[in-house]
């Protein structure tokens, strides 16, 4: 018993970690997403997010991967121009690989303490192309050095291949548009 309210001690004042299957973490987050709405305090969204959460995802060759609640977090220029802070959430499980693609993530917008929107699609509609240009490329270069980190530590020490290669010119290429004002792609 004496556990059991330590352990809910711990997590309420958000001490601890909680450790959840992938595909259970995606569900919560789609449940939590159904809470939000636009014009919510962004304390109030977080606690529908489940925020300070965490899943270990296993791949298919047993290897682990730790997986924060939010996954990532940036920050865009919207169409009016003001800057909005982007959380991104684990909401799907594409594959039970060691990397964790765009396409497993929504976007909630926050701006001034408030929920703005979420979702890919509200990102894209609203944010100032420029600004969305310079958002893609940031995160490809991310991704981009993410995965060449883990090939290094996996003792993957051999060259650069010609793929990693045309993942960094995109990259280069994507933030050049954007600083050129040539957001759409």
């Amino acid at each position: 018993m004496k556990t059991a309210l330590a352990l809910v001690a711990l997590l309420a004042c958000g001490c601890a970690k909680l450790v959840f299957p992938a595909d259970h973490l995606a569900q919560r987050n789609q449940e939590g997403l159904s809470c939000l709405l636009v014009g919510m305090p962004d304390l109030d969204a977080l606690r529908c997010m489940a925020s300070r959460r965490m899943l270990i995802r296993e791949d298919r060759m047993g290897n682990r991967m730790a997986i924060g609640n939010p996954y990532r977090q940036s920050w865009v220029r919207m169409a009016d121009g003001r800057r909005a802070k982007i959380l991104y959430y684990y909401t799907r499980v594409e594959a039970l690989d060691d990397m964790v693609s765009p396409g497993e993530l929504t976007p909630v917008l926050l701006r001034d303490e408030r929920v703005l929107g979420w979702g890919q699609d509200f990102l894209e509609a609203h944010a100032d192309p420029q600004g969305y240009a310079q958002l893609v490329a940031r995160e490809l270069a991310e991704d981009i050095e993410t995965e060449r980190g883990q090939e290094l530590a996996q003792g993957n020490t051999e060259p650069v291949d010609d793929e990693f290669r045309e993942a960094v010119g995109r990259a280069s290429f994507l933030m050049r548009m954007g600083q050129m004002g040539m957001g759409g792609f």
